[in-house]
């Protein structure tokens, strides 16, 4: 089975992803930490030296390259990448996606505590992610097979939540 998370910024694909990869005795991946490591240059650093456009490259042949795997894994995958119809063609046709839904208050809340280094989110956060939710909420609604709210449960309690919504529509995570 293979199994994408998609959602903004802050809204947990990552810390999710990992609890729920390790639940499942399967592989994990994150789209941007890939990215980093490949490159050895930060998201942000790849935005300042080379542009949005090469990052979106990259991302995509990261993106891509592991879903034409064979492996069952969870994919965490870079909040805008969706925007991309050929990423979000191959996620929708080759995982069961969910999306992880969480308002902007709990997003801002979650980002403003940390010491961003978002790309998209420079400036004023609040404003930017509005912006970012008004360009991507439609996509990432039609994207999913199922949408669980983050912001209502604990990290712990969305990774359950996520593992009875498997168990309930047997998705096979072998």
């Amino acid at each position: 089975m293979r199994i994408a998370l998609i959602g903004m910024p802050g809204s947990g694909k990552s810390t999710v992803g990992s609890l729920l990869a390790n639940l499942l005795n399967i592989k994990f991946y994150d789209s941007d930490q890939l990215i980093e490591k490949n490159t050895n240059l930060s998201v942000a650093e790849i935005f300042q030296t080379k542009g949005e456009n090469y990052f979106r490259q990259l991302e995509k042949q990261t993106i891509l390259q592991i879903l034409k795997t064979n492996d069952s894994f969870v994919l965490a995958v870079g909040g805008g990448s969706i925007i991309d119809s050929e990423i979000a063609n191959y996620i929708k046709a080759r995982c069961f996606v969910i999306w992880l839904k969480a308002s902007l208050n709990t997003l801002y809340e979650r980002l403003s505590k940390n010491d961003i280094k978002r790309p998209l989110l420079k400036g004023d956060l609040i404003m930017r992610l509005n912006e970012l939710y008004k360009q991507r909420e439609s996509l990432y609604e039609l994207l999913c097979d199922v949408t669980v709210e983050s912001d209502l449960l604990s990290v712990n309690k969305t990774v359950s939540r996520i593992n009875k919504i498997l168990q309930t529509r047997q998705i096979d995570t072998k």
